[in-house]
């Protein structure tokens, strides 16, 4: 017994010795996790839609970082693991925004609470962490510190912690649209958009659902949040340099296909069909939509949140048949910065430079002389079969350039590479042939998808070879090709 007692005070000095060096090294970190001043930046947490998880992308959470200080846009399931695996403390962001408190946007908030907390009392860090949000966010934020206080209350008894059980998270609500916050960085202006739009009028007086435009010294930056076709969405995004939009639905049809494919499997009634159709069709955007709102409002560039595509770049593809600005499809963790600070002054948004070191894959209109033969070729069937030359050539400097930075290579077998993985696996390929059997090309404007089937023999008497279908999608850049894709199916 007497021990215990004498181990207790080492053990409190041990504990506040880790979470000092911690917070040191977490600090160092930070700082070079956000990229410093002089720029806004937004990091993709989570880019899925929920309430149901998935394995490949995070709940919704995105991180807006204005000359080197960070802003939690939502904070779905996981957003504390996205944030570590950025090289980002969670402690080191102060100001929170909720769009709406459905789970998959606030049931992170308790985790990131906690590691906050704990770096609070050790730190005796007296500056608050302030949350924004509709009318509820006050209840949900104090829900949340009596969950972790139990826990911590523990840790207090046994005397692991001095931290005092008060706490440091201040919510504030607002119930209607205009300014709901301003600092020396950002202003952010709110609209309620339409997501609650077939709710009961008695719930829509107490539950809101808002859109957000944040403006910065380097542009104009709108969250959509989840939302329907809005008249209100499409003011605020008026001229914004970014648009970050929802697109939970996909195509018109898919959305179709997915309700009525959820009515089957529970048994819904018609009923219950026609409300979740409502839904999914009213309170959320699908692909047209999102490309009129981009359109009508006269944002500068496109990028998707809150949606798990089947295959990205046919999400840019269907959107750029209307609009003409730059569209993207992040992943999670995904990086991009505004205007000059991704390296080109012309474009509004661009993956931030330092989020791919490989050389662009964009070859520039200087690379081709007026007249001359394009190097890379006019016909995508036949740039096609160079692609499979140039794999089994395990030609690098090849690939170096016709691949965009952004690339993902999606195999059957489920792995999926980026750009950096595939050019590290082309010397050491080890085929013998690569017989490129048929391909059919699709055309959507500048954005080509060509559809083959290959059989590849090895050199290894083990692996004799084997067959694979493949779509990959191509867009033209300038006098030229760039691969945006390539799905395979091995057989």
């Amino acid at each position: 017994m007497g021990r215990c007692v004498l181990l207790r005070p080492v053990a409190v000095l041990v504990l506040l010795l880790f979470v000092l060096c911690t917070i040191n090294r977490a600090a160092n970190q930070s700082s070079a996790a956000t990229g410093g001043s002089g720029r806004t930046e937004i990091l993709f947490l989570g880019t899925s839609g929920g309430p149901l998880l998935h394995e490949d992308r995070s709940e919704p959470a995105t991180l807006l970082i204005v000359d080197g200080r960070a802003y939690l846009i939502d904070c779905g399931i996981g957003t504390i693991r996205q944030l570590v695996r950025a090289g980002i403390p969670s402690e080191t962001i102060k100001t929170i925004f909720f769009t709406h408190l459905h789970p998959d946007h606030v049931l992170g908030l308790a985790d990131l609470m906690a590691n906050d907390f704990q770096h609070a009392s050790v730190a005796a860090e007296s500056k608050g962490i302030n949350i924004y949000g509709p009318l509820q966010t006050a209840e949900l934020v104090e829900a949340a510190f009596r969950y972790i206080s139990i826990p911590y209350s523990v840790f207090s008894a046994e005397r692991l912690s001095t931290a005092r059980l008060s706490s440091p998270f201040r919510a504030h609500e607002f119930q209607r649209d205009g300014l709901v916050f301003q600092d020396d960085r950002i202003r952010v202006i709110a609209a309620e958009n339409s997501h609650y739009a077939l709710m009961p009028a008695k719930f829509r007086v107490q539950m809101k659902s808002y859109s957000y435009r944040i403006e910065t010294r380097h542009g104009v930056v709108v969250f959509t949040g989840d939302t329907g076709p809005s008249e209100a969405v499409i003011r605020l995004a008026k001229g914004a340099d970014v648009l970050i939009t929802e697109a939970s639905g996909g195509t018109h049809e898919r959305t179709v296909r997915f309700v009525n494919q959820m009515a089957e499997q529970n048994h819904w009634t018609p009923q219950r069909t026609k409300e979740f159709m409502g839904h999914m069709t009213q309170e959320h955007l699908d692909l047209e939509h999102v490309a009129e709102l981009a359109s009508k409002a006269q944002v500068k560039s496109v990028l998707f949140y809150h949606y798990n595509p089947p295959d990205p770049t046919a999400y840019v593809a269907d959107v750029k048949k209307t609009f003409t600005g730059p569209v993207f499809a992040p992943a999670d963790l995904d990086r991009y910065c505004l205007g000059a600070a991704s390296g080109d002054a012309n474009a509004p948004v661009e993956p931030c430079p330092e989020q791919s070191t490989e050389p662009s894959a964009v070859v520039s209109s200087s690379a081709v002389a007026p007249g001359s033969k394009n190097p890379l070729g006019n016909d995508p069937a036949q740039f096609d079969a160079r692609v499979e030359s140039a794999s089994l050539r395990n030609d690098v400097g090849f690939f170096q350039v016709v691949l965009a930075p952004d690339v993902r290579f999606s195999h059957g077998t489920g792995i999926a590479w980026d750009k950096q993985q595939w050019l590290k696996a082309v010397p050491v390929a080890k085929f013998t042939s690569r017989d490129l059997d048929s391909v059919q090309v699709e055309p959507h404007g500048d954005v080509v998808e060509t559809t083959g089937h290959i059989h590849i023999k090895s050199g290894n008497p083990r692996h004799p070879g084997y067959e694979i279908w493949y779509v990959r999608v191509y867009e033209r850049e300038h006098a030229g090709w760039r691969l945006l894709s390539n799905r395979t199916v091995r057989r």
